[in-house]
């Protein structure tokens, strides 16, 4: 699944579009740094299971915390995969850029 899927998965329960748009554009920021080798990956990971965990404080009120912390966990990384997918593609495609297939 896409970064922007796992991203529209995480925020489909919150109601104010404004705070969708926030926490997306964090992600999105986030992955920014990442692929830019402006923070390394346990950095970002902490930031996006922070991330996560305030939108399951929201949106998933009834778990308790210890449940909430594990799910929280879970998408982050999910979300950290699909970052690394992107920076793959991204890699990939400038080291190919002058390749021609004939």
């Amino acid at each position: 699944m896409s970064l922007q899927a796992k991203i529209q998965e995480l925020i489909k329960d919150i109601p104010d579009p404004t705070v969708r748009i926030d926490i997306a554009s964090t992600i999105s920021f986030l992955a920014d740094i990442y692929t830019m080798h402006s923070a390394d990956e346990d950095e970002v990971l902490k930031d996006l299971i922070d991330v996560c965990y305030s939108v399951y404080t929201v949106t998933r009120p009834d778990l308790d915390e210890k449940d909430r912390r594990q799910l929280a966990e879970k998408k982050a990384n999910e979300i950290m995969i699909a970052i690394k997918m992107r920076g793959m593609t991204r890699r990939m495609a400038s080291k190919y850029s002058g390749f021609t297939l004939r």
